[in-house]
């Protein structure tokens, strides 16, 4: 949750221009894992969900789930445009392109 909360206020302070709008769980839970890495993640999706935007206010929602086997899932969920099926495809690749 603090880390979350760090990162969307930064980012509505990065892109003052564009008025997003967040919006997270209040119950996101406690997770293990390397806090700065955690926020790298987080803070690349959440500025890619404002700036590939065509909507305005962009509205970005974070949120979680529970996993059978105690894992957390944390969904970042957006009003953009969206990728193409060929970017899906590829887009959790080391190396790749968006054509």
């Amino acid at each position: 949750g603090p880390i979350v909360d760090e990162v969307c206020a930064a980012a509505i302070r990065r892109h003052t221009e564009r008025f997003p709008r967040l919006q997270v769980a209040p119950d996101l839970p406690s997770v293990q894992g390397d806090t700065e890495l955690l926020a790298v993640a987080i803070a690349a999706l959440v500025d890619n969900a404002i700036v590939f935007s065509d909507t305005s206010p962009p509205l970005v929602e974070v949120g979680w789930s529970a996993g059978a086997d105690q894992t957390v899932t944390v969904t970042i969920q957006d009003n953009g445009i969206g990728l193409g099926p060929k970017v899906l495809e590829t887009v959790f690749e080391i190396d790749h392109s968006l054509e």
